[in-house]
């Protein structure tokens, strides 16, 4: 009987040996996996942010900022509680949302003054750029939407370089007539552009904090 316990006992260790190393992992994974979405997700709100604001100041020269719109930015704005938090901001918004189409679009053509561009640059995702070699450890259906997202980035910031590009020429005096006309038209479409485009990225993002919350653990 004791040779018998003691053979369990041999068996039950070398089970138990075999089948924790696997736990462990597991657990590490789960917290790993917690740690870097937290982290992407976080990252990617500051993105949504900065993209809504610079969707908001391109409409406005577009002059195709509408109250649909307004509804879209405003939840972004009002729930966004990182370090670039402005109430005046969160305010101004609600403050628009309650004018009419023709209003708003009165009152951005009246701020664009002849001649003013709108600046713009590229962003960058330096937390994910220095984790993409970890996101095996997370879901697909959550890996495949961060890397969409940051196509999409990708994407923008080429746009937002050949808009610039096109900015530059409205500065070279030699670009006359019909030319100059089509730099600016140029211009304008390159801007639109880059207005869609962070659109997109707003509303992948959106979708992306719809179903992965940030964790406490």
């Amino acid at each position: 009987m004791e040779e018998i316990r003691a053979v369990s006992l041999i068996i039950l260790g070398w089970l138990l040996g075999i089948l924790s190393d696997p736990i462990v992992k597991g657990i590490q994974n789960a917290r790993l996996r917690a740690s870097l979405q937290n982290g992407l997700l976080a990252e990617l709100v500051e993105t949504q942010v900065n993209m809504a604001f610079i969707a908001y100041k391109l409409r406005g020269r577009l002059l195709s900022v509408t109250q649909e719109f307004l509804a879209g930015l405003q939840p972004i704005f009002e729930s966004y509680d990182g370090p670039e938090k402005d109430e005046r901001l969160v305010e101004a918004i609600r403050g628009l949302g309650k004018l009419t189409d023709d209003q708003l679009k009165y009152m951005h053509s009246s701020q664009n003054k002849p001649g003013r561009a709108v600046g713009l640059c590229s962003t960058s995702l330096p937390f994910l750029s220095s984790q993409v070699h970890m996101l095996s450890v997370c879901q697909p259906d959550f890996r495949q939407r961060i890397l969409r997202i940051k196509a999409h980035v990708d994407l923008f910031n080429q746009q937002v370089m050949q808009a610039m590009g096109f900015l530059e020429k409205t500065f070279d005096q030699s670009i006359t007539g019909d030319n100059r006309l089509a730099v600016e038209g140029n211009l304008e479409e390159g801007y639109e552009a880059v207005a869609r485009r962070a659109e997109v990225i707003i509303d992948c993002v959106s979708e992306l904090r719809s179903r992965y919350a940030l964790t406490t653990h």
